[in-house]
């Protein structure tokens, strides 16, 4: 397969992979395309932009498996296409040879009303840690809380039933 399986010979001079996103309408024209981006990037490279800035994965890209698109749309088609970027930091070059392309529509519903007769189409998200976690110190910049954090108890913990007793 290439760079994308990250054999020996494909691996020299690997920076990651770019990421790139093309969405269509219902008829399957393209109505945007674009360099998927993230906060992760290198150290020497683009200095002075603050951290959490969003960066484009063909300048910095991606280092692992691990990505997430959380700007898709429910009921559209998308085509992702992966590129290895090889190069150095300050002098990317992407390899649209190897690129592998993968077409996805997202659902349109998410699980199924309660109700036989609602018609309201259900759009569920899900939150972990890294979704939650991210974008905070990219809108919160390094500001500490507005308030303390409340003074632990130590004579006091909580039980299996979630009640609190005493230690």
């Amino acid at each position: 397969m290439g760079p994308i399986d990250g054999t020996e010979p494909s691996r020299t001079n690997l920076l990651g992979y770019a990421i790139e996103r093309a969405e269509f309408d219902d008829q399957g024209n393209e109505i945007e395309r674009y360099w998927l981006r993230g906060i992760k990037r290198f150290k020497n490279k683009d200095k002075g932009l603050p951290p959490g800035a969003p960066v484009p994965t063909s300048e910095h890209p991606i280092q692992s498996f691990h990505w997430a698109d959380y700007t898709a749309h429910r009921g559209t088609r998308y085509r992702y296409r992966i590129v290895p970027v090889f190069g150095t930091v300050k002098n990317p070059k992407l390899d649209d040879a190897a690129a592998v392309a993968i077409d996805v529509t997202t659902e349109i519903e998410g699980d199924q009303p309660a109700d036989p007769g609602d018609d309201h189409v259900r759009h569920d998200v899900f939150f972990n840690r890294d979704v939650t976690g991210q974008p905070m110190p990219s809108r919160a910049g390094r500001q500490q809380p507005a308030r303390p954090a409340p003074a632990s108890q130590p004579d006091r913990c909580r039980s299996s039933a979630g009640r609190l007793r005493p230690a």
